[in-house]
């Protein structure tokens, strides 16, 4: 798909999600210097309107005002798939939320066929696949827990928006994000960001705290994804769930020392190449770490 479409397609979502019709975006926009008007909004959500940098940077803004939100040029480029550059270049949504970030990045290289046997194209069919199934596998983990835990609070209550964000950042499912969340903080992502904004905060302050949360809960998932297991505190039953906070904070910040067991989870593939799968379904470059191993 093009640059265009991607980018349409976020602004779609948050509009959608938020109730925003389209002279109000188009209003907001022009509070910030532009010339948009709601036609213009629509071409934009429809992939007619250029992706351009120009554009971006307005958007982004744009969001950000309405949200109370600190949108990202990133957070544009939200999705999976390859996005269509110039001829036979294209880019990765991952990568290209890399380059958006100002982190290294890489483009997809030209697609050549594996190979004519169908057993080797079955094989390499299924090690790209096998990263979006451990984080499906942790996914799972994580819900099964959270509600084995907090039964209706995670059964009883749809992610949410931010929550469903983030999921895209950890490359969990929605539902795997909004236990994880539950799990760490005993509540959603929503309310953890509320609680630390604090009474009366700017929706500029929740969404600043909303980043801060968001870069915890990949400190969680790095340590999960090392260990290949939940931490100790969250597969127990305490009467005081702060214990599952503190272990949390410990995680993110590098002091905790509970032993671990190891075979909590495992994938069908190499136990190797699991330790490179890692948390952003960063397929093209696993599979040639996967290619190297002895």
């Amino acid at each position: 798909m093009k640059i265009n479409k991607v980018i349409g397609a976020y602004l779609k979502a948050i509009r959608q999600e938020n109730g925003f019709t389209l002279d109000r975006v188009a209003t907001e926009a022009r509070s910030l210097g532009a010339t948009w008007t709601s036609s213009k909004i629509n071409a934009l959500e429809k992939g007619i309107s250029t992706g351009s940098l120009a554009n971006m940077l307005i958007l982004a803004k744009t969001l950000s005002s309405l949200t109370g939100e600190d949108i990202r040029l990133s957070d544009l480029a939200l999705g999976d798939g390859v996005v269509e550059l110039d001829g036979d270049a294209s880019i990765s949504c991952f990568d290209l939320r890399r380059a958006l970030a100002g982190k290294p990045f890489e483009l997809e290289p030209v697609q050549t066929k594996v190979s004519e046997d169908p057993e080797v194209q079955k094989i390499t069919r299924m090690v790209a696949s096998s990263v979006g199934d451990l984080m499906q596998k942790v996914s799972d983990k994580l819900f099964f827990e959270a509600a084995r835990l907090d039964g209706a609070a995670v059964l009883n209550t749809a992610p949410t928006l931010a929550e469903q964000r983030a999921a895209k950042q950890l490359g969990l499912t929605p539902r795997g994000t909004a236990a994880l969340c539950q799990l760490a903080y005993n509540q959603s992502l929503d309310e953890e960001a509320a609680q630390r904004a604090g009474e009366h905060a700017t929706p500029q302050k929740r969404g600043r705290e909303t980043r801060v949360i968001r870069a915890e809960l990949e400190s969680l998932l790095d340590y999960i994804l090392e260990a290949k297991d939940l931490p100790a505190s969250w597969q127990d039953d305490y009467d005081d769930d702060s214990l599952r906070r503190a272990d949390s904070m410990s995680i993110v910040n590098g002091t905790y020392t509970q032993p671990i067991e190891t075979d909590g989870f495992e994938s069908a593939s190499d136990a190797a190449y699991l330790d490179l799968a890692a948390k952003h379904g960063d397929i093209e470059r696993e599979q040639e770490a996967y290619e190297e191993l002895p």
